[in-house]
């Protein structure tokens, strides 16, 4: 493949703040559709951990524009987040559009933080035409920080250290940087990163999150998406193992309420691995959206990934399966000391009372699932014959039943 040529381009702010991108442009000449990603990691990088690189997007007829957010990589400003990002990409937005080499289209892509920034968009502002935010939520505790009240905290510091390191690097503090990227190499965050961060990034999103939590009453800041965002063409990306799956149903939710009509894709990844053929995915809805000869339909398009046969399911097949459930715990009160005590049972009341005893000095190891330094898929028998985990297991199935939905557990506790 020929070698797609790009540029540095800089937007100006009114305030005298220099937002700076790298700019990728197709063969031939333009103007073309543009696909912009906001991200706060490095241009020079594009998120390309899970993306394909913009030079590949550019030889399918698209003006990528990869930019720093504000005061992150070559941008200038002071970066504070969530919050100043609806300006931002606002403004963005608008000068993108009047580059000379974009024909007035605009799609929007990106994961984690860069999904958020598609979402935002000041009051009033003309929304992209279409969008496809990943593995991302609006809600700052329940879909950024913390499950059941509780810090994500392997995710959270490893992520705030990552932010801080950037910041340090920034500001010319090699040591500090060092310090950091030390602290995350040996594992040691999980000790002492609190600390870093509060000494390094104590104004930082992850350490004030930290913070929240630790209080017995607190609140958590939400971000809108305003509603004539949430109707355009959107095509959001889950993982099972990811930690902001909540966040992508929430935003789908909140479309759908909106009046838009989005596609769904909840497969077999985690938030830096993805299952294959996805680029291809987006590829193809912006092609759909973007493209003067797209065939645009108004049709509400689900996909989750089935875990057990490794298919994916249509929302039709599902909806035709689907059947409401309840289930319940029983145990003797030998659910941590046996592996046959605890029972988990489909239509029954549940009842007894067992004593679970943690051990700091032998904490039981996190694997697999969405929140662990190793999400995914794992096997947990050695994990389950601990005397601090209690187990509950069903009889083996004799015929095929599809689970799908948002469980909740109820279940009375005291310590």
């Amino acid at each position: 493949m020929d070698l797609i040529n790009y540029k540095e381009k800089s937007l100006t702010l009114a305030e005298g703040v220099i937002l700076r991108s790298k700019v990728w442009f197709p063969k031939g000449g333009g103007p073309w559709p543009a696909l912009l990603m906001r991200q706060p990691y490095s241009k020079e990088i594009a998120s390309t951990v899970t993306y394909a690189h913009p030079s590949w997007w550019a030889s399918h007829g698209y003006l990528v524009i990869i930019q720093d957010v504000r005061g992150q990589g070559s941008s200038e400003g002071n970066f504070i987040g969530f919050d100043q990002e609806a300006f931002d990409t606002t403004e963005t937005h608008k000068w993108v559009r009047s580059l000379p080499e974009c024909n007035g289209l605009l799609g929007t892509y990106g994961f984690s933080y860069q999904g958020l920034t598609q979402l935002l968009g000041e009051e009033g502002s003309r929304p992209p035409e279409c969008m496809i935010p990943a593995m991302t939520g609006i809600n700052e505790g329940d879909h950024w920080s913390c499950e059941g009240n509780a810090f994500w905290w392997h995710i959270s510091i490893s992520w705030g250290l990552q932010l801080a390191a950037q910041k340090l690097r920034k500001g010319g503090n090699n040591a500090g940087w060092d310090e950091v990227r030390q602290s995350l190499e040996s594992n040691n965050y999980l000790k002492d990163g609190a600390d870093l961060l509060k000494r390094y990034d104590s104004e930082g999103m992850a350490y004030k999150w930290l913070k929240n939590s630790e209080k017995p009453f607190h609140s958590w800041k939400v971000h809108e998406p305003k509603k004539n965002w949430l109707k355009q063409p959107m095509l959001l990306i889950g993982g099972w193992w990811d930690p902001h799956l909540k966040g992508i149903l929430e935003i789908y939710k909140k479309s759908i309420e909106a009046g838009g009509y989005p596609e769904l894709y909840i497969g077999p990844a985690n938030h830096l691995q993805w299952w294959e053929g996805t680029d291809e995915l987006q590829l193809n809805f912006f092609n759909r959206h973007l493209k003067k000869n797209s065939q645009n339909s108004k049709q509400d398009r689900k996909q989750l990934w089935n875990q057990t046969n490794r298919q994916w399911y249509p929302s039709e097949k599902i909806t035709s399966l689907r059947k409401n459930e309840t289930w319940s715990l029983n145990t003797t009160g030998l659910a941590c000391a046996s592996l046959k005590d605890g029972k988990l049972s489909v239509d029954s009341k549940g009842k007894g009372t067992f004593c679970l005893v943690h051990d700091p000095w032998r904490p039981v190891p996190a694997i697999g699932g969405h929140l662990s330094p190793t999400s995914g898929e794992a096997d947990r028998s050695n994990i389950d014959k601990r005397g601090d985990v209690a187990t509950f297991t069903s009889k083996p199935f004799t015929k095929e039943k599809l689970l799908e939905g948002t469980p909740k557990l109820y279940i009375n506790t005291k310590a």
